[in-house]
């Protein structure tokens, strides 16, 4: 395996004028397993990619169809969601320290943990301790809760998350460093999220 170090020299060798084809080396591996014995050498192995190449049911792909927009950005795409759940994950953390009752409140997702949703994120920006929270008038919180949530969460919803932050069993004191975690996290959160609705604008226009 060449890495990526293999794109460039697809490159040049292309605008030379070259018909260049590409291989996984993991199919060239189970090639090998099943036509070759003996000692694995460079040259056996030129010998094998040779024949792979001439075969009509080969596992070569002619890299003329390759679009490189497309494929590196996928590549970023997929590492785009990578990031995006390890930054929920970290908030998931600093929730169960500050305010465990408060993401159960907003559903499960398919993995079965609590949904990070657009009205959660916004509680979580104006009141990321139980203690913010219950400190707010009550219409305060109904009202806030009925806008960022555009009408989904009722004004019951509001009065039984005010109920939790009264009785959290979350850490009520030195919160400081948790709340500056938190609110990191939710920035970093909201940028990637805007990067990957850049991402699939991107790929519709490729």
């Amino acid at each position: 395996g060449t890495g990526h170090y293999w794109i460039l020299l697809y490159h040049s060798l292309n605008k030379q004028g070259f018909d260049v084809m590409v291989m996984n080396p993991f199919d060239v591996k189970q090639y090998r397993t099943i036509h070759k014995r003996g000692t694995k050498t460079d040259h056996t192995d030129a010998s094998l990619i040779a024949k792979l190449m001439t075969e009509k049911d080969s596992y070569l792909m002619n890299d003329q169809h390759i679009d490189f927009r497309l494929r590196s950005l996928a590549r970023a795409y997929f590492g785009l969601q990578t990031d995006i759940a390890r930054c929920k994950n970290r908030i998931h953390r600093v929730c169960d320290i500050l305010f465990p009752e408060f993401l159960p409140m907003f559903g499960k997702n398919k993995y079965g943990k609590p949904r990070i949703t657009k009205t959660a994120i916004a509680l979580l920006k104006k009141y990321p301790t139980p203690q913010k929270l219950f400190g707010e008038r009550e219409q305060d919180i109904i009202t806030f809760v009925q806008k960022t949530s555009r009408g989904r969460k009722d004004e019951n919803f509001a009065i039984a998350l005010m109920q939790r932050a009264e009785y959290s069993f979350g850490m009520n004191e030195e919160t400081e460093g948790y709340e500056f975690e938190l609110e990191h996290y939710i920035e970093q959160l909201e940028f990637l999220e805007n990067k990957r609705k850049q991402f699939e604008i991107l790929s519709l226009i490729l």
